[in-house]
């Protein structure tokens, strides 16, 4: 009975100060005592409730904390790699230190054949600056970071940086490791090399780092922001822009209605946007060209094709090949002109939420 009131005392005595002054110095009858003082004075048994309860909100507290601190292992700031990947890889592949240079996330490349390390955003940084910095998709860093708007990132915010490009890939039910890599386009060797699979089947609810894979073009475009996206990837140089120019083979001034991607004969062009195919032939100047209706008013226009692969009255998706890049019609080389269309009167894509 004498230890337990000693241990009593003794927790009295150092969590006391937790106390109001006021409270304390009314309950042992000692008005205006200095805290340290009550020390020494004879522990009130009205107080040991308080202390009782006390004693269990501290603990509680120190287990919450303990049970996070235990289950991120490391403090992840304003990251948002998912909870598995945190627990699968933080302990052995994640770097704490955050990582300035491409230089030093080829170094932690070598330690494993996938990595992670923090990157802090600097001024004048964007997605597609970072992405570009460390020889990464776009797909890869949004993904990983689970950004839903790539315009979200601000100046010091810490993201997560791979060392190699990839998407997060969380199944849904009981699949094999060949058969997601088939749906992507990816080695089944690598994906499960880098995921440390052991098993050719993979259970639902398995998050998993597809190497090489990327975001279809529809999540591209509405995580972009872009109501369409670039109808020829790869190819961003635009050889001619809207508007007043002195056309090359007229030799006057008219109006140019939309731009031009140089890129070579052959090169698919795909649907930048859902929507149904309103003509698809020959268009006189514009030599073989298709014209795509969409929702609000708006259709596409691709002139100077060398094939096309869709017909009149067809429905087509999002990031689906409709042609390839030719020199038909009133041309001077190869390219796409491309035109974006408001209710029949052009529009500057470049402005009016094209993708480049």
């Amino acid at each position: 009975m004498q230890n337990i009131k000693n241990i009593l005392i003794k927790i009295y005595n150092n969590i006391i100060t937790l106390l109001p002054l006021k409270y304390l110095a009314t309950a042992n009858n000692i008005p205006n005592t200095p805290i340290f003082q009550l020390k020494t004075k004879k522990i009130n048994i009205h107080l040991i409730p308080i202390l009782i309860v006390l004693m269990i909100l501290c603990g509680v507290i120190f287990l919450n904390t303990s049970v996070t601190l235990g289950s991120n292992k490391i403090s992840l700031g304003d990251s948002s790699l998912t909870e598995m990947i945190i627990e699968k890889e933080s302990t052995q592949n994640l770097t704490h230190k955050p990582i300035t240079t491409k230089e030093e996330l080829q170094v932690i490349s070598n330690k494993a054949p996938l990595s992670f390390a923090f990157y802090r955003i600097l001024p004048g940084e964007n997605l597609s600056s970072v992405a570009t910095k460390f020889g990464l998709s776009m797909a890869t860093v949004l993904s990983l970071n689970s950004l839903d708007n790539a315009h979200s990132l601000s100046v010091g915010q810490k993201i997560l940086i791979p060392t190699r490009s990839g998407i997060i890939f969380n199944t849904t039910n009981k699949e094999s490791v060949s058969d997601i890599a088939e749906r992507y386009g990816i080695s089944a060797e690598q994906t499960s090399l880098v995921n440390a699979l052991t098993q050719e089947e993979v259970q639902e609810g398995t998050t998993l780092f597809l190497p090489d894979a990327n975001l279809s073009f529809k999540a591209m475009a509405e995580i972009l922001g872009f109501q369409f996206i670039n109808p020829v990837p790869g190819y961003r140089r635009i050889s001619s822009h809207f508007g007043w120019r002195r056309h090359p083979i007229l030799k006057r001034r008219i109006l140019h209605k939309g731009i031009d991607f140089a890129a070579p004969i052959g090169t698919p062009i795909y649907a930048p946007k859902e929507g149904r195919v309103v003509s698809a032939g020959w268009n006189g100047s514009f030599g073989l060209t298709i014209v795509i209706r969409h929702n609000n008013g708006l259709t596409t226009l691709y002139a100077h094709q060398s094939k096309l692969f869709v017909k009149a009255g067809q429905w087509v998706t999002t990031g689906q090949r409709i042609g390839s890049v030719g020199n038909t019609g009133r041309s001077t080389g190869p390219h796409l002109h491309f035109e974006i269309r408001k209710y029949g009167q052009a529009r500057n894509p470049v402005y009016n939420g094209l993708q480049i």
